[in-house]
């Protein structure tokens, strides 16, 4: 089974859990046409076109010859990564398939800035104040646990500026 893509997106291999082994095939693309093996780190890169497709295959190494797996797919968008789609897939002939989908799995990251949003700064910038410039201030912090009207155990029964007591 296939899936289809259109535009630009960078493939990589993210994982590998299976005995048996593992590729893709990119087919109708403008520049990846081929076949990948499935291993983790690797893949085409930027893969773009109008359509084209990805497509799971296994083999065991002893009969069955390059198979079709089953594929799911997950799709997130983040801040952080924009559109992203990982490619699950289930090896094995269909009746005997644990459906975990982790046998290989590849994400496909969307290069198209109309969907990509404005990336933050990263690492987010940390504006809290260090534990030595806390300890140098000669003013200690208000206790804000006690309300101002009742500090040092007594109430403070004067009237409000608008005339209320408090």
């Amino acid at each position: 089974m296939s899936e289809i893509f259109h535009g630009p997106w960078d493939v990589t291999v993210l994982s590998r859990d299976a005995w048996f082994d593992q590729r893709f095939i990119i087919a109708g693309s403008a520049n990846a046409d081929g076949v990948y093996p499935g291993v983790p780190g690797t893949g085409p890169g930027l893969v773009t076109g109008d359509e084209w497709t990805v497509a799971f295959e296994w083999n065991d190494n002893t009969s069955s010859g390059w198979q079709p797996s089953g594929v799911q797919h997950f799709a997130r968008y983040t801040v952080a990564e924009g559109f992203v789609i990982e490619l699950g897939a289930d090896d094995n002939y269909e009746q005997y398939r644990d459906h975990d989908y982790n046998d290989m799995v590849l994400i496909c990251v969307n290069q198209d800035p109309a969907l990509t949003p404005l990336h933050p700064v990263t690492p987010f910038y940390d504006f809290s104040v260090p534990q030595d410039i806390l300890d140098k201030n000669p003013h200690p912090r208000p206790d804000v646990r006690r309300p101002d009207h009742e500090k040092d155990g007594k109430k403070d029964d004067r009237p409000r500026p608008n005339g209320r007591p408090r």
